[in-house]
């Protein structure tokens, strides 16, 4: 099943693709392996890449709904595709619209589903690197025989990994910054984390809300909030923010964007489920090891506290305007919104004009 956000403005302003777009990270476990009769086979690739170059594999006659699970590890970093027939083709002259993409550094585990029978391309582009790489690949597929599951697995397959390449491109349309990756891999844990320029959203973190909300808007409302804090985390570091790893602060950070493009749903969704985690196991944590996350009471209370300040999106103006696009800024100027600093604004369109001259 996809859910898609509704499509709101805030004083006109229109949305960012990224807030238009179903976020549900649910198909991938959506049969359980002993309901599911399935076809299934695994392989193997191994090679090297020298810098400058780019190597492809041909995945043969692959079929509509077969998902595909592939485990790369890598000794340094590169760009991974995967490419249907006719992008494979035009490979490296025209942009690929890939299945999947991403840069790999050390290791990725990710999955996707088929969306069309064809051969396919692992393709591992090593042109802008300045060494050789070796790397090895682990590949799972299954087909499930179950057609009708099969095939609207692998339709919300696709989907959530086309949204997943393209969150930060959607992000761009508003906010500047240098690099911004997120990548769905397989921890060993349920959890959620980010570095320099890279989000990753751990498998076992979405099982574990599948196990425990049966509500899909919930699920979706939860994964939005969780990548939102750590793409605060990324961001703020990348626009030198003193305080980019205090993680209120990076709740507050995705509070700001959600209440900014009037996606203020998400925010009190995540605010009930900190409210109901039990205070006592996290105080048991606490005595134990040090942990940077105020315990989730208290993030429940600073979200609800966030929703009803009017002053928020104010305070937060000094830190976004030199960081918004000028196309983004010019439409603030346009519409005004209440929260709008309209002062700070044009002198930053105008300063950047001033720049270009």
């Amino acid at each position: 099943m996809i859910l898609l956000l509704p499509k709101k403005t805030l004083n006109n302003i229109p949305v960012p693709k990224l807030f238009l777009i179903s976020f549900l990270l649910l198909s991938i476990f959506q049969t359980p392996p002993c309901l599911a009769k399935k076809a299934e086979r695994s392989f193997d690739l191994g090679m090297s890449v020298e810098p400058y170059r780019w190597v492809g594999a041909r995945l043969k006659n692959l079929k509509k709904g077969t998902l595909l699970k592939i485990d790369i590890k890598i000794n340094g970093h590169a760009k991974f595709f995967l490419l249907n027939s006719a992008n494979y083709a035009n490979f490296p002259s025209a942009d690929p619209i890939p299945l999947f993409s991403a840069k790999v550094q050390d290791k990725l585990f990710f999955s996707v589903s088929i969306p069309s029978s064809e051969n396919y391309y692992l393709v591992i582009d090593n042109r802008q690197g300045k060494q050789k790489v070796s790397f090895k690949i682990h590949l799972d597929a299954s087909l499930d025989l179950s057609t009708t599951k099969a095939i609207s697995s692998a339709k919300n397959g696709a989907l959530i990994n086309r949204q997943l390449s393209t969150l930060s491109t959607s992000l761009r349309k508003a906010l500047i910054f240098n690099q911004l990756d997120i990548k769905l891999v397989k921890c060993g844990k349920p959890n959620a984390y980010s570095d320099e320029t890279t989000v990753y959203l751990c498998i076992e973190y979405v099982k574990k809300l599948r196990q425990q909300f049966s509500d899909k808007s919930k699920i979706q409302h939860v994964l939005f909030f969780t990548l939102m804090h750590e793409i605060g985390h990324v961001l703020l570091r990348q626009w030198d923010y003193p305080f980019y790893d205090n993680e209120e602060v990076a709740d507050e950070f995705a509070s700001v964007i959600f209440i900014m493009f009037n996606q203020r749903k998400i925010i009190e969704t995540q605010a009930k489920v900190f409210a109901n985690i039990p205070s006592d196991p996290e105080y048991k944590v606490k005595q134990k090891k040090d942990s940077r996350h105020p315990i989730s009471i208290q993030r429940a209370r600073n979200l609800k506290r966030w929703l009803n300040d009017s002053s928020l999106l104010k305070k937060w103006q000094s830190i976004f305007i030199p960081h918004m696009q000028t196309a983004f800024l010019k439409r603030i100027i346009k519409q005004n919104p209440s929260w709008a600093n309209k002062t700070l604004t044009n002198e930053e369109i105008n300063h950047r004009q001033s720049s270009d001259q």
